[in-house]
Formats: C-alpha cells, sequence, structure tokens
C-alpha cells in the first residue's frame, strides 16, 4: 500500500458569505496536493504539518475539492532489505524484525474541514506561566497572534475550579498582527 496515493474528495457549495473562508487541514503526511475543480491551489511536503488555503475567491458553485497525499518516495534501488526506503527522509516503522519490509505510514492524520472565520481573526494562543517558590502566586503571559491588523478588543477571563472569576483582562485598541 505504500506505492499508492490517496484521494480524498468533497463536493463543496459556495456559502452565501462576505467573509474569509478557510479549508483547514490540521495534519497530512507526508507529501500532498489540494485540487479545486483541477487547478492545484496548494502543495506540501513534510511530516505531521497542517496548513490552511484560503479558497473565498475561488469557489465557484459546486466545487470539486480535493486532496492528494502522495505515497512515500522510493528509489528503486531494492538491493537490501530496507534499502526501498533510502529516498525517503520520514523514518519508517520497523518492529526490530528483519524478516518483514519496513512500513512508511502516510495520509490525512488529523481532521481536514471547511471553517467559516471573520475577516480577521485569531491564528494562534501562547499560555505561558511561572510560579513563585511559595507556589502561592501564579505569573502569566498571555500572547495573541491574528491573522492582520485590525481595530477591536480581545477579553480574556481565568476563572478557579468553581467557576469563580479570578482575573479578568481587555484590550480595546488597534491590534497588529
Amino acid at each position: 500500500m505504500e506505492s499508492v496515493y490517496w484521494v480524498y474528495g468533497s463536493l463543496v457549495e459556495k456559502p452565501n458569505l462576505e467573509l474569509g473562508q478557510r479549508l483547514v487541514c490540521e495534519g497530512v503526511d507526508y507529501q500532498c496536493l489540494v485540487k479545486l475543480n483541477g487547478s492545484i491551489e496548494y502543495g506540501q511536503e513534510g511530516m505531521f504539518t497542517g496548513f490552511e488555503i484560503d479558497l473565498t475567491d475561488k469557489l465557484a458553485g459546486d466545487d470539486c475539492l480535493e486532496v492528494i497525499v502522495f505515497p512515500a518516495p522510493d528509489s528503486g534501488d531494492y538491493s537490501t532489505a530496507h534499502s526501498e526506503v533510502n529516498a525517503c527522509v520520514k523514518p519508517p516503522v520497523s518492529y526490530g524484525w528483519n524478516c518483514h519490509p519496513w512500513l512508511i505510514s502516510s495520509g490525512l492524520w488529523k481532521n481536514a474541514y471547511l471553517e467559516i472565520r471573520p475577516e480577521s481573526h485569531i491564528t494562534d494562543v501562547q499560555l505561558d506561566y511561572w510560579l513563585e517558590e511559595t507556589l502561592e502566586i501564579a505569573h502569566i503571559d498571555l500572547a495573541i497572534e491574528l491573522n492582520r491588523r485590525c481595530e477591536g478588543s480581545i477579553q480574556w477571563v481565568l476563572t478557579d475550579p468553581f467557576g469563580e472569576v479570578a482575573e479578568a483582562r481587555s484590550n480595546q485598541s488597534a491590534m497588529r498582527a
């Protein structure tokens, strides 16, 4: 099965929107192409990596969306039991025995979906904390990444295990991407 292409396809009706629509693929392992109505929109190679594609202006009506997953690269060198995997930077799975070929997994490893988002949206959140030596005070650092500069506000609320508000903060200004 390692030399087989996998095609995941769906017919997509263009929603009636004013905001951005994104194809979010949380993970493809190892190499893929994304096609919309036969036209290549995106390609990538890498282990367990995600990507997003903006399809808003490319959807026409009833569209055919495909994610094509390539087979693992094969050098064609079969001189030893495991030399066939020498063209792939992805490590093969082996159970420690030498009586079977090595396996190289590939395919969608997380969800692929269409998501309707506002034109301005959060793309990443990073929450870090550190405790003082007494373990009575926690310092919290919250970083939020936006897809673009915009006007608006972000509010976050920290609650205790009983649902009571322990801390709340808000930012109402021009925010940078």
